[in-house]
Order: structure tokens, then C-alpha cells, then sequence
């Protein structure tokens, strides 16, 4: 009898806003490089240049940080947060 492996899939968005972008990209840098050294997909989402997907995603507030898992939103935190490195980890 063969096993079934079963694959989560994780992701993380971060929706920003072009006035928001250097303190966001500074803030969470040590994240960000973290999160480029898995398997975990990474989106960096300007809000000013992707309307239609922050809309879909319902992000009406920037910075927006959304975990997903399977595709489906499992986590989302609104405003600037410390200890992302620290959340990110636990994917």
C-alpha cells in the first residue's frame, strides 16, 4: 500500500502602497530575505499599480500582509507589525 504525501502550499502577500514602499521593504527586509531562501511564494504588491488584484484580495488598507495556505487566506494583518521574521517562520 503507498502512502499519500500531502503538499501545502504557503504564499505571502504583502500589499503596499508607492508612499508606504521603503518603510515597508526596510521593515521587513530580514522576512522578505528569509521567505527567499524556502519554498514559500513571496508577492510584493504595489496597491497604486495592481488595483484589481488588492480589490480581489480585499485589501482596502496599506500595508496588508496576507498568509495563505492552499491558496486560501489563512492570516492577515493590517498596518505596519513588528516580529514579522518571527510570524513567517512558523509557515
Amino acid at each position: 500500500m503507498k502512502g499519500t504525501i500531502k503538499v501545502f502550499y504557503s504564499s505571502v502577500k504583502i500589499f503596499y502602497s508607492s508612499t508606504t514602499e521603503p518603510t515597508i521593504l526596510k521593515l521587513y527586509a530580514d522576512g522578505i530575505d528569509y521567505l527567499k531562501n524556502t519554498n514559500i511564494k513571496l508577492e510584493l504588491i504595489d496597491v497604486t499599480k495592481n488595483l484589481e488584484i488588492a480589490k480581489k484580495d480585499g485589501v482596502f488598507l496599506t500595508p496588508t500582509l496576507i498568509i495563505q495556505m492552499e491558496g486560501k487566506p489563512e492570516q492577515r494583518y493590517i498596518g505596519l507589525i513588528g516580529g514579522f521574521l518571527n510570524i513567517i517562520k512558523t509557515l
